[in-house]
C-alpha cells in the first residue's frame, strides 16, 4: 500500500527550527555555497572562525582601517622587517620609502663636529698647525698687524696712522694628516726719524697670507702726515678690515683690535684664528 508523491508538487520551505542540530556539516555544502548574501549581518563573529582562518589572501587593500585595530594591538613583531640593523646611530644617513618606513641607515660625519675651535694666537708668534684627524675641513681666519704711526713735530700736525692690515677667511678641505707651519705679525711701530714700520704679515703655509698694513706717513712739520696702505688678502674666500680708533701718535691713544689702524705709539698685532670641521 504505497502512495507515490510527486515532490515537485510540494510547496513551502524548510524552516531552520525544521532542522536538527549539526545536520548541515560542511560536508554537505557545496563549494561557495555560503555566500556573502546568505550571511546575515554579523553573522561571523570571532568565535566561529577557526584558528589562522583569516589570512592575508583574504583581507582585500584598505579593509583593515585604523578605527578597526584595537589600541596596541600592532607591536614589532607585527612589522615586516626592512632589514635595518637595531642600533644607536651617530649623526646618521637614513632613507625612508613612501610608506614612512626606514629602509636604511647608517652612522655618518655630516655635521658631526662644525667650526669647533683648535688654535688662537697673537702676534708676533709663530708654531705649527696640525689638524685633529677626524677633521677634513678647515676654517682659518688671518689677521694682519696694521702699520705703525708717523710721528709728529708740531702737535697741530700729527703723523699719519698706520694702515689697516689686511684680514682674509680661508675656507679649505683638507687630506689627512694635515699639517702646516704658521706665522703671525707683529705690530709695526713708530720711527720718529721717519715714517712709522710696516705691520707684519700673518700666514699659514698652504692655506693663505694677509698682508700688513703700511706705515704713517712723518709730519714734516707743516702738514699732517699720510695714512699708511693697507694690507692685502689674496686668495681669501672673505675679505675685510677691522679698522678702529684711529687717534694721534705720541698721545697715549692706541687703537683697539686686531689688524686696526696703528694709533698711539704701534700698531696693532696679527691674529690667527683656526676652526675645524668633521663634517662636510
Amino acid at each position: 500500500n504505497i502512495n507515490a508523491v510527486d515532490i515537485t508538487t510540494l510547496s513551502g520551505t524548510v524552516a531552520s527550527a525544521q532542522i536538527a542540530n549539526l545536520a548541515v556539516t560542511s560536508a554537505k555544502l557545496a563549494s561557495f555555497a555560503v555566500t556573502e548574501a546568505r550571511l546575515a549581518s554579523f553573522a561571523v563573529t570571532t568565535s566561529r572562525l577557526a584558528t589562522n582562518a583569516v589570512t592575508a589572501i583574504k583581507i582585500t587593500q584598505s579593509t583593515i582601517t585604523q578605527a578597526k585595530l584595537a589600541a596596541n594591538s600592532v607591536g614589532s613583531n607585527q612589522l615586516i622587517s626592512t632589514g635595518v640593523t637595531a642600533a644607536s646611530y651617530t649623526a646618521a644617513s637614513i632613507t625612508v620609502d613612501a610608506d614612512g618606513r626606514i629602509t636604511a641607515a647608517s652612522s655618518g660625519s655630516a655635521g658631526a663636529g662644525m667650526a669647533i675651535p683648535v688654535l688662537g694666537a697673537n702676534g708676533p708668534t709663530s708654531g705649527t698647525y696640525t689638524a685633529n684627524p677626524t677633521a677634513n675641513r678647515i676654517g682659518v681666519y688671518l689677521y694682519a698687524a696694521s702699520g705703525g704711526p708717523g710721528t709728529t713735530l708740531q702737535p697741530d700736525n700729527p703723523g699719519g696712522a698706520g694702515g689697516n692690515g689686511g684680514f682674509g677667511f680661508y675656507n679649505k678641505p683638507i687630506t689627512q694628516p694635515f699639517s702646516q707651519p704658521y706665522s703671525v705679525g707683529g705690530a709695526g711701530n713708530s720711527n720718529y726719524n721717519s715714517g712709522g714700520n710696516a705691520g707684519g704679515n700673518t700666514t699659514m703655509a698652504n692655506v693663505g697670507t694677509v698682508n700688513g698694513g703700511g706705515g704713517g706717513g712723518r709730519s714734516p712739520g707743516g702738514t699732517p702726515g699720510s695714512t699708511g696702505s693697507a694690507g692685502t688678502q689674496p686668495g681669501a674666500n672673505f675679505t675685510g678690515v677691522r679698522g678702529m680708533v684711529t687717534g694721534q701718535p705720541n698721545r697715549g691713544i692706541t687703537a683697539g683690535g686686531y689688524g686696526g689702524i696703528g694709533g698711539g705709539v704701534t700698531g696693532n698685532p696679527g691674529l690667527i684664528f683656526v676652526v675645524e670641521n668633521t663634517g662636510t
